[in-house]
């Protein structure tokens, strides 16, 4: 359990302030008139950070449970990467999800009458999670390595 939930919460806690990078990127490209100031920004960083830790918990136990799964399977490293990005997108979309049924209920709404996202408006969310576990490639591999079944000459006889 412990260097998996250790990888995993890295790459989720690298995943949050590349989010938000991401999302001030794209708001001013597309609306700058409209956009604070940097210093507004910085300022309301680590209160967003800490929102988002809150938001996105069910993103990481989602994804702590998948790479279980992941390491079960009997494929090479570089399968189990290819599949721990698709992996991590599926965490992200299963915790949107989530977060849209959970404030559906709570304002006594229906879920499909909860305005969706377009999903550009959404792509800093996905960049991030891709982004992040590429960034931690090198532990990836190091966790890999760790977790591979050790066979001695003694364990032959």
């Amino acid at each position: 359990m412990g260097r998996i939930f250790k990888y995993i919460s890295g790459t989720w806690i690298l995943a949050l302030p590349l989010m938000l990078i991401l999302s001030y990127a794209n708001i001013s490209m597309n609306d700058s008139e409209a956009l604070c100031s940097i210093g507004f920004f910085m300022l309301c960083f680590v209160p967003l950070v800490i929102l988002l830790m809150m938001v996105t918990l069910p993103a990481l136990l989602i994804a702590y449970k998948l790479m279980h799964l992941l390491f079960r399977l009997p494929a090479t490293t570089t399968e189990r990467f290819v599949l721990l990005l698709f992996f991590i997108q599926v965490a992200v979309i299963s915790n949107i999800a989530i977060c849209m049924a959970i404030t559906a209920w709570l304002l006594d709404e229906k879920l499909w009458e909860w305005p969706l996202f377009d999903i550009k408006n959404l792509w800093p969310v996905y960049a991030a999670a891709g982004l992040s576990a590429l960034l931690r490639f090198k532990a990836f591999i190091q966790l890999t390595e760790d977790l591979k079944p050790v066979q001695h000459e003694t364990d032959l006889v």
